[in-house]
């Protein structure tokens, strides 16, 4: 082994590294030697301090590791990291026997008394064999364009084919609506009613398809064949200035659209003719139309698909310009005065949408400048609207109990202690039961007047000539999203509320809520666990059913508790706080066999019943044995 006298320089030492790893893995020669040759070929003009190895034997539980080498130049934390490559056992859990005791990290070798050949004992826990994974990582963009719209948690952009980012953006707000995206599913592709027009059906079906191709893929879509569709159904968005295609009012853009999906999306079959659009967004407004002049007063109904805040200097928020915009002056001919006259137009809700559209009025013609002008006032909206006081007396009367049980709602996951109805509060419930309001043709579920917000639809700009459009819109897993055309941009939630205007930022042109409903009284957990009317009786006795006229959804519609009832020999038994009375009724001499237990007065009291009405509510029928 050649020896040298001579220190190298940081450059040459630096090199006597690369070559001597190198030459260690082409030749069976140990790393430690491999330094020291190659440190007789790059002698510089100081002394090389040679390291100063000891060979030595390591046991370890019953592996025995011989010509361990040791550099006494380096501290012993340098041979436990030597060793936990050979055995896997980290330092730190290292105890390796030597005279005097344990082996420490900054013990001194000099002091060991080390000999060549010596045999060290090691006790130790070796880290676990990670396993390599079953399936190796799976990329994002390697999976089918489906699975990254889930994993991506939004559908794609639209891209901008020249100033329409009017449409791009209203498209996104109502692709946001599951209920729509279903009925466009179940339209036809070919076949149409006679009284729908070609134009307006093609224009469905292109719908159908750019929501489908949204929910298809991660990448940005290109619209064209809908913008085509749609130029041909409106011309007016198909307007050129210098060449280019214009900017269009989203609003307008929103509203044709509605339409036409409104006369294509009617279910001619039924005898009610069904109207999708309307009972998705459809508002039932009923107006009090008074002339101070001639004392005439008159009551109008209308159905529109938006409400209106009219901004001024008065309105600061969403609610106030609501009703302001419920609230108008119009002329129009007296029939007492024999001339035109201003009526004062009151208006009120009396029919609730699942989907409450609402557009900030700020566009106006000014006539100065013979164009259309923006107000940039700042009207500040919520994420929460509750709409109660704008509803006409018998909505409101309607509401009265699902708000009610949707404030208890509130409560109990708040962790609030409710009050115990009492039994007249009871009775009250039973009688509102006629007053339900409806989600559309969902039975099952009941407005109350509060709506969340799920969609923005912005402009930025002063003219509604210019600008540009962008939606916001709240996703199934509650996250926001702002589409501006083809690039999808996650948002928060709280900045959302921030675009009320007030400058040149983005400020909201509509929002869209969507109602908060509760579920129909014999669907609550309240109820319990439900059975069908053959498990009223115990004993293995069963109720004769042909009399019964129940709905499917209301026929097992009992509760399993026992706790309530008088007798136990009574399986089951309607909640009277809970139950509907018009939902579910049956043969009253049925209820009367229920329990032989029960008293003569209360058998009579049914059979009484019997004599007034061949069918009586169930829940009279269960109030009637309960111990309430």
């Amino acid at each position: 082994m050649p020896t040298v006298q001579n220190v190298l320089s940081p450059v040459a030492l630096k090199d006597v590294v690369l070559v001597a790893d190198s030459f260690a893995s082409q030749y069976a020669f140990s790393k430690q030697y491999c330094k020291m040759w190659a440190c007789s070929s790059f002698v510089d003009s100081e002394l090389v301090v040679l390291p100063q190895c000891t060979v030595l034997s390591v046991k370890w539980q019953k592996e025995l590791y011989s010509a361990v080498e040791i550099d006494t130049n380096q501290p012993p934390y340098v041979f436990k990291c030597q060793l936990y490559d050979l055995t896997g056992v980290p330092p730190e859990r290292q105890k390796i026997m030597v005279k005097g005791g344990i082996l420490k990290d900054d013990s001194d070798w000099s002091k060991l008394g080390l000999k060549e050949g010596q045999k060290l004992m090691m006790v130790g826990t070796a880290d676990e064999i990670v396993k390599a994974p079953e399936k190796g990582p799976v990329f994002m963009e390697d999976l089918p364009e489906e699975e990254q719209v889930v994993a991506v948690g939004h559908s794609a952009g639209l891209f901008n084919l020249g100033n329409t980012c009017y449409m791009n953006s209203t498209m996104q707000c109502l692709h946001s609506v599951p209920e729509l995206k279903s009925a466009l599913i179940e339209y036809p592709q070919s076949g149409r009613s006679n009284d729908l027009d070609q134009s307006s059906h093609l224009l469905t079906v292109a719908t159908r398809d750019l929501f489908n191709e949204l929910d298809k893929n991660v990448k940005p879509v290109a619209p064209m064949q809908f913008w085509m569709v749609l130029r041909k159904k409106y011309p007016q968005f198909g307007q050129l200035h210098n060449g280019s295609f214009m900017q269009q009012d989203a609003e307008e853009c929103w509203t044709q659209i509605l339409y036409t999906l409104s006369q294509a999306l009617r279910s001619p079959s039924t005898s009610e003719n069904l109207d999708t659009v309307k009972q998705l967004f459809g508002i039932d407004l009923v107006s009090r139309l008074h002339c101070a002049e001639s004392g005439e007063e008159s009551i109008e109904t209308e159905s529109v698909y938006s409400l209106k805040c009219h901004i001024s200097h008065e309105v600061n928020h969403l609610h106030e310009g609501l009703k302001h915009g419920l609230k108008s002056e119009l002329e129009k001919a007296s029939p007492s005065l024999g001339r035109s006259a201003v009526y004062l137009k009151d208006s009120h809700i009396n029919g609730l949408p699942k989907y409450l559209t609402i557009q900030f009025v700020r566009f106006f013609w000014k006539r100065e400048s013979n164009q259309k002008a923006k107000i940039l006032r700042k009207v500040d909206y919520p994420l929460e609207l509750d709409i109660f006081d704008l509803c006409s007396d018998d909505l409101r009367k309607k509401l009265e109990a699902p708000r009610q049980m949707l404030r208890d709602e509130d409560g109990r996951k708040a962790g609030l202690k409710l009050k115990e109805k009492s039994s007249a509060s009871g009775d009250k419930d039973v009688k509102m039961s006629d007053a339900e309001v409806c989600v559309g043709s969902d039975k099952n579920a009941q407005l109350t007047g509060v709506y969340d917000l799920v969609a923005v639809l912005t402009h930025k700009g002063r003219s509604a000539d210019s600008g540009h459009y962008v939606a916001w819109v709240k996703q199934e897993n509650g996250k926001w999203i702002q589409f501006d055309d083809d690039n999808p941009i996650p948002q928060r939630e709280e900045d959302i509320t921030k675009l009320s205007g007030g400058g040149d930022w983005h400020m909201a042109y509509i929002c869209m809520y969507k109602a908060r409903t509760i579920p129909m009284p014999h669907l609550t957990s309240n109820i319990g666990v439900l059975y069908g009317l053959d498990a009223l009786l115990h004993d293995g006795a069963s109720i004769h059913q042909s009399p019964c006229s129940v709905s499917e959804t209301a026929r097992s519609c009992l509760i399993h508790d026992t706790s309530n009832f008088k007798h136990s020999g009574f399986m089951g038994c309607f909640n009277p706080n809970n139950c509907v009375s018009q939902l579910v009724s049956f043969d009253v001499s049925v209820v009367g066999v229920v329990d032989k237990g029960w008293k003569q007065q209360e058998v009579g009291d049914l059979a009484g019943k019997e004599s007034s009405s061949s069918r009586m509510d169930v829940t009279l029928a269960a109030r009637a044995v309960c111990g309430d």
